[in-house]
């Protein structure tokens, strides 16, 4: 059986460049990490937990525990991408664990404060990003959360709202399933 990976590129849309590649390795995910009791800390409604399929459960595990390491990695890369651009303004989008790689990015407290950065950062569980890689966020960083209609979060309320530990300020637009964070 192959290892799962976890690959992907941000890019700066405002700049239509890609500013950061990446290719992590996934948790091996097996049977008895798939089991409900594994996501006891996760306070899901009952309704939520009718949707959580065996599927969500191990896409769910991989989050958990990812490869913080690699995470920081790419981060730092997209850290020196973002402060070395001659652009003051920049607009990034990523997806997925490219999302968690953005908010490790903009929580790092290395981003220059000159520097105008909006992330819209779409498909990821935002509350169960580790507190431990959420340092601080400059006043010019601005955080966008969008989901699809067919996004396998969009039944889980709980996993799509923010944890308190990122310090951030929620603004809903129901009309079109975009959620607004503004460092607090």
């Amino acid at each position: 059986m192959n290892q799962q990976q976890f690959r992907g590129k941000i890019c700066d849309s405002m700049n239509n460049k890609v500013l950061c590649n990446f290719n992590i390795e996934a948790p091996k995910v097996d049977m008895k990490d798939k089991l409900m009791f594994n996501f006891k800390n996760i306070l899901f409604s009952s309704a939520e937990k009718r949707f959580l399929t065996s599927t969500i459960r191990e896409k769910l595990y991989s989050y958990q525990h990812i490869n913080e390491k690699e995470i920081m990695i790419h981060a730092e890369k997209l850290i020196n991408q973002i402060n070395s651009s001659t652009s003051n303004n920049l607009h990034i989008e990523a997806s997925e664990v490219g999302a968690y790689i953005c908010l490790a990015a903009a929580y790092s407290g290395k981003i220059n404060k000159d520097k105008i950065v909006t992330f819209t950062l779409s498909s990821f569980p935002v509350m169960i990003f580790p507190k431990h890689l959420s340092k601080t966020c400059n006043k010019n960083t601005f955080i966008t959360m969008t989901l699809s209609e067919k996004c396998w979060l969009k039944p889980f309320t709980t996993l799509n709202t923010p944890p308190k530990h990122l310090n951030i300020e929620i603004k809903t637009d129901d009309a079109d399933d975009q959620f607004y964070y503004q460092a607090a």
